[in-house]
């Protein structure tokens, strides 16, 4: 290159940077004696120009130290690479090391700067301040040794003040330059950065492509920003350069690698948005089923709640689905809800009807396994609140069998995906396989059922309410009152008040004469049906009641709240007594209970329509009595409420 014509020299000069002209220029000897020579400056000028924002060169540097101050990062001194900051007043470069040994404390040197400044120096002398452990000005050594130098050859007063106009010129200057300096290092530190980020973004975009050929479009597309900001910062990624086929070969593995494992969170969340999907659905479903116009009744009680449906195999089997279509119509098609609440129903039949046949033993090989749960003989009691005589199917609305309390969820494995969905009790996992035992008072229900006339093994719960046979009990103390019960409520009196832990009592029952037995059923029904006005009902503070808008529960005082608030725009249009029923648990056991008095038992004073009233008993109930006739041995009363 050196030998090439000069004129082509030339040429390739003008369009050469000030930092490959100094390169060229340490070079060779010949092209260090070509460049450093006084024609070649409108080379070093013309290379200037063509740095936007530059500074003009400015009196006391010339182009190679200009261009060295600009574009070469080593000390000036020690000659240590990578020094980015430059000192633009004194237009050098200093490692930490060399910025301690070329600088001077001001203690040093404020003996020479008082002779030769007075106490102006700062007019005439750079200087920096130290705000390090040992803070003040600090002066450069260079500088200070030329002033001395200078200043020890001048002669007169005259050379002197000409001396300290040139050198307050020269602080100018260099004030001056530092400050457009700075400025044009700030303004190449902001562009960097631009151009560094504009091509960090274009890598970026090229690695998103390169992984869209791969297959992770769709995982892309749907990624969090926190996934997306850890992509774009991999080292591999992260870097202010284009992306080239052999550079994507180099980081293809180590970018895969980091996306598999979003793309297999990606399928999660698909598949657990398809499950909340059909999750809401079925709770959507259920909500729509109870709001189309058809209230609830003590039977709806009896249905599966949310919890139970959602925990079915026909769902479970839904919710594992790999599809991903979640519309609505696609879920219905696939969702049958009336056959999933006939199926969880048989399930439950099956249950009890095995818990009965454990409870009957031996017994059980004669008796018919289709209609088991329908005979008499069947109870079941609840192990938690000890009732009895549960029957087939009230044992599916018990409230102790489903409940959402903290204190009962600790005993059920609960899905968190159902828990959120579950708003009622009614909507809580049944218990009923749990809770549930076969009643013990097995013998006892055989007597009475024969008693009645009736096959213990055969007759059901309809034979037994349809042959009216009532029942005096004669292990009771003899006293005036006698009680007349039906069969379950005698069934009730025994396990109550003749308990024998199961074991034959004997006979302690005797049916009533059929024409008394006649009167006292017609005085319960009349009994019966003043105890079922809503009127009576709501007196008794135990009593609960259902929502007929929804699967809620409550006493009455709660129960006109919640149609209040919970359904204003139905209660404003309706009477709060069309909103509710009567729980099945609050149902009583049998029929009223009638006592019977003899003909000699004082008569009561106030008489209305046949019935007499006596005030309130020991019980805090209201006794009514009715004479079977005028001539009759005995007097009936009922107990109300």
């Amino acid at each position: 290159m050196p030998e090439m014509p000069l004129d082509i020299l030339f040429e390739i000069f003008a369009f050469l940077h000030p930092r490959d002209l100094l390169n060229l220029a340490r070079a060779t000897r010949e092209f260090r004696a070509l460049l450093m020579s006084r024609q070649s400056a409108r080379f070093w000028r013309e290379a200037r120009q063509q740095v936007e924002g530059l500074p003009d060169l400015p009196s006391y540097l010339s182009e190679p130290e200009y261009a060295n101050l600009l574009f070469f990062p080593h000390c000036h001194n020690c000659l240590k690479p990578n020094v980015h900051n430059v000192l633009w007043t004194f237009s050098a470069r200093y490692c930490d090391g060399c910025q301690v040994t070329m600088f001077m404390d001001q203690k040093d040197v404020s003996t020479l700067l008082v002779e030769v400044f007075d106490h102006a120096s700062f007019l005439y002398v750079n200087s920096k301040y130290n705000s390090g452990r040992f803070s003040g000005l600090r002066y450069h050594k260079p500088e200070i040794d030329e002033i001395k130098r200078k200043w020890a050859t001048l002669r007169d007063d005259e050379e002197k003040r000409r001396f300290r106009e040139e050198r307050k010129t020269f602080i100018t200057e260099c004030q001056q330059f530092s400050r457009e300096a700075s400025e044009w290092q700030t303004g190449c530190k902001i562009q960097r950065s631009q151009e560094g980020h504009k091509l960090k973004v274009e890598r970026f975009e090229a690695v998103k492509q390169k992984l869209r050929e791969e297959g992770f479009g769709e995982v892309l597309d749907h990624l969090r920003l926190a996934d997306l900001f850890r992509l774009k910062k991999l080292g591999s990624v992260n870097r202010p350069s284009k992306l080239t086929d052999k550079g994507w070969k180099s980081i293809r593995s180590s970018v895969i690698q980091h996306m598999v494992p979003l793309r297999e969170k990606y399928c999660q969340e698909l598949k657990q948005q398809a499950t909340q999907a059909r999750i809401r659905y079925l709770r959507k479903t259920l909500d729509a089923r109870q709001s189309n116009g058809v209230p609830r009744t003590a039977e709806s009680d009896r249905e599966p709640g949310f919890f139970e449906l959602a925990m079915m195999p026909a769902f479970q089997t839904l919710l594992r689905d790999e599809s991903t279509d979640v519309r609505d119509e696609a879920i219905a098609a696939q969702l049958d809800l009336p056959g999933l609440i006939e199926t969880w129903t048989n399930y439950y039949k099956s249950v009890f009807v095995e818990l009965t046949l454990l409870g009957l033993g031996e017994s059980s090989t004669t008796l018919d396994l289709v209609n088991l749960l329908d005979l008499a003989i069947v109870h079941f009691r609840c192990t938690r609140c000890k009732r009895r005589q549960l029957r087939w199917p009230h044992v599916l609305s018990h409230r102790c069998f489903r409940d959402t309390s903290a204190s009962l969820m600790r005993y059920v494995s609960v899905d968190p995906s159902f828990v959120g969905y579950t708003r009622f009790n009614h909507d809580a996992p049944y218990r009923g396989e749990e809770l549930a035992r076969f009643d013990d008072h097995l013998e006892v229900a055989r007597d009475i059922i024969r008693l009645a006339g009736l096959a213990p093994d055969s007759a059901t719960y309809a034979d037994m309410q349809a042959v009216g046979t009532r029942f005096l009990c004669r292990g009771c103390p003899i006293s005036t009152k006698k009680t007349a019960y039906d069969w379950q409520a005698a069934i009730q009196h025994s396990t109550i008040i003749h308990s024998t832990d199961g074991v034959d009592p004997g006979p302690v029952w005797e049916p009533l004469p059929s024409n008394q037995a006649a009167v006292v059923q017609d005085f319960e029904w009349r009994l019966l049906a003043r105890n079922s006005q809503l009127s009576e009902l709501e007196k008794n503070p135990l009593n609960v009641f259902g929502c007929a808008q929804c699967p809620w529960h409550g006493d009455i005082l709660s129960m006109k709240a919640h149609l209040h608030f919970a359904h204003p725009l139905w209660a404003e249009n309706h009477s709060w007594s069309e909103g509710l029923y009567l729980h099945e648990d609050s149902k009583p056991c049998g029929m009223p209970t009638v006592w019977m008095y003899p003909s000699e038992a004082p008569r009561p004073d106030d008489v209305w329509e046949g019935f007499t009233l006596r005030g309130n008993t020991d019980r805090g109930k209201t006794e009514v009595g009715f004479n079977i006739n005028q001539t009759a041995s005995t007097y009936l009363y009922g107990l109300l409420g």
